[in-house]
C-alpha cells in the first residue's frame, strides 16, 4: 500500500477492530488488511495500516490504549 504504514499487527480480530474504531473516531482513516488463512482461522494476522502523514498522530494515541 503506497504512502501507508503499518501500525499494528496481531491475530485477533476483536482486538484489531477496537484499535481501527479509536484511531478512526480521533480522525485517522485505517485499513485493516486480514490476513487469515480461510480454511484455519487461527493462522494469520489482522494488520491495521494508516496513511503516513498520520503515522505519529495514530502511533501516540495507540500507545494510549490498554490492550491487555
Amino acid at each position: 500500500m503506497k504512502d501507508y504504514v503499518k501500525l499494528y499487527v496481531c491475530s485477533d480480530g476483536v482486538k484489531a477492530s477496537l484499535v481501527k474504531g479509536i484511531l478512526e473516531e480521533h480522525g485517522i482513516p485505517v485499513s485493516m488488511i486480514n490476513k487469515q488463512d480461510s480454511s484455519y482461522i487461527f493462522l494469520g494476522d489482522y494488520e491495521l495500516w494508516v496513511p503516513e502523514v498520520f503515522a505519529n498522530e495514530a502511533l501516540a494515541i495507540f500507545k494510549g490504549i490498554a490492550l491487555n
